[in-house]
């Protein structure tokens, strides 16, 4: 099974101007856990989690504060065809459960989720009665 197969094709992103509280809006509306943060070519920037919320409020980091100021710049990617097997390794090694899928030119082409597997790990498992 590859990245592509798996992957949501057309993840949130917003642009790193846009405010925390903008993302945190975006997350609840969409009932997500994470927004990429791009460029106007969709190059990856950044990304903003939960975690990265729970910090700013610990912190007491006004919600005015834009994203690229408390966005997490490390951002782990693996490349679109790549093996789902690679993605996985790269979410244990990293301690991450997104990984955002990329093209040949780095730029974003889609998303891979620790939600996104278990949901199509159970899909396959043949339902039965009882």
């Amino acid at each position: 099974m590859l990245v592509n197969d798996i992957m949501i094709k057309d993840p949130v992103t917003m642009q790193k101007e846009a405010t925390v509280k903008e993302c945190v809006d975006t997350l609840f509306k969409f009932r997500i856990g994470s927004v990429i943060v791009v460029d106007t070519e969709r190059r990856i920037r950044g990304i903003f989690t939960e975690r990265d919320l729970i910090r700013v409020i610990a912190q007491g980091i006004s919600l005015d504060t834009t994203l690229a100021d408390v966005m997490s710049t490390n951002v782990v990617t693996v490349a679109s065809g790549s093996a789902f097997g690679e993605a996985k390794e790269l979410m244990r090694l990293y301690r991450v459960r997104r990984i955002p899928v990329v093209d040949s030119d780095c730029k974003l082409v889609g998303l891979v989720s620790i939600r996104r597997i278990i949901d199509e790990f159970f899909e396959l498992i043949p339902r039965t009665r009882g």
